[in-house]
């Protein structure tokens, strides 16, 4: 019980930032403009910066292939429940399904791995956000192509 509480001083700076923000949202402090920019550098630069400096003191081992495995089959999982409760909700819409996969691990997932456990560790993360990344490009992305109307320009036929 005593581990538990060890957590709550390393929680409230993140409440704390997320009150901020929520403020600064409220009151327009920052406009929608200043916030993509805010995003762009925090998404080329900071996430890239710190992933990268994490894998670097990490030692892989074999058994993180299992871990990265697993996130990879999890979302597969995830893929075909979406797939089912669309078809049983009579849901038509083929985006529905992918809602239920691609755990959001780099905006949000590793900044408060980071704040709760500190910079140092985000390596533990990294090692579940690679079968997370596997599963977004090669099949999350795949099917996002494949549901775009075809000689429609757009965010996805920039790659």
């Amino acid at each position: 019980m005593n581990t538990y509480l060890s957590i709550i001083p390393r929680v409230i700076p993140v409440f704390v930032l997320l009150a901020i923000g929520y403020f600064f949202k409220v009151k327009q402090f920052i406009d929608q403009d200043t916030t993509a920019e805010l995003k762009k550098i925090i998404i080329n630069f900071s996430l890239p910066a710190v992933l990268f400096t994490s894998f670097l003191t990490v030692s892989f081992r074999i058994e993180f292939l299992l871990i990265i495995l697993l996130v990879f089959l999890v979302n597969l999982l995830m893929l075909f429940i979406g797939k089912k409760v669309s078809i049983l909700n009579e849901i038509n819409d083929p985006h529905f399904p992918l809602l239920f996969t691609g755990f959001e691990v780099g905006m949000l997932g590793i900044p408060l791995f980071g704040a709760i456990y500190g910079i140092g560790n985000i390596k533990y993360i990294g090692v579940i956000d690679i079968g997370q990344e596997f599963y977004v490009w090669f099949v999350l992305f795949a099917i996002l192509l494949s549901l775009q109307p075809s000689g429609k320009k757009g965010v996805l036929t920039v790659f």
